[in-house]
């Protein structure tokens, strides 16, 4: 989880040792006239703005329908925070299409697109069932009542 003196979803440490660390080098370097073999100052620094950014993106769509930052988030927000960190720390440093890059782009893309449903209201990670516990939307989904828009519920709407 985030550190709670900071308002981002995603620790500098785990996100380090969650990712190979050569990767993790090359795309928080946006420096082309260096190549370092080891973690900076200057690549921490890349790395926890891309996840203060990451976070602040989440946020911006959470924020229509909860309070942000998320005071107890639930455990996918990790996860979801390091791979927009890396599709914010890919463009910024640019890619080529057709490369593992771009993938890792495609997937912060989708984890984008989730958070814009949320706003949206398409779904939500608060289950309304448990006093307010947070369950990723695929539980939430799984417990909706199967037969919601039944025969028997459209003939009573107006």
């Amino acid at each position: 989880m985030a550190d709670s003196n900071a308002n981002i979803y995603g620790t500098l440490d785990l996100f380090k040792a969650q990712h190979p660390k050569p990767f993790l080098i090359r795309i928080s370097n946006l420096d082309d006239n260096q190549e370092p073999q080891d973690f900076t100052a200057e690549l921490d620094a890349n790395m926890t703005k891309a996840l203060e950014d990451a976070s602040d993106l989440m946020d911006g769509y959470i924020m229509s329908k909860h309070p942000t930052p998320v005071a107890d988030p639930p455990d996918f927000f990790e996860h979801d925070c390091y791979v927009l960190a890396i599709m914010i720390l890919i463009r910024r440093r640019g890619y080529e299409k057709e490369t593992p890059d771009a993938q890792a782009v495609e997937d912060g893309k989708e984890i984008e697109k989730k958070y814009q449903r949320l706003s949206e209201g398409k779904w939500d990670f608060v289950n309304p069932d448990s006093g307010g516990e947070t369950a990723p939307p695929v539980r939430i989904k799984s417990e909706a009542p199967e037969k919601y828009f039944s025969k028997e519920n459209l003939d009573m709407m107006p």
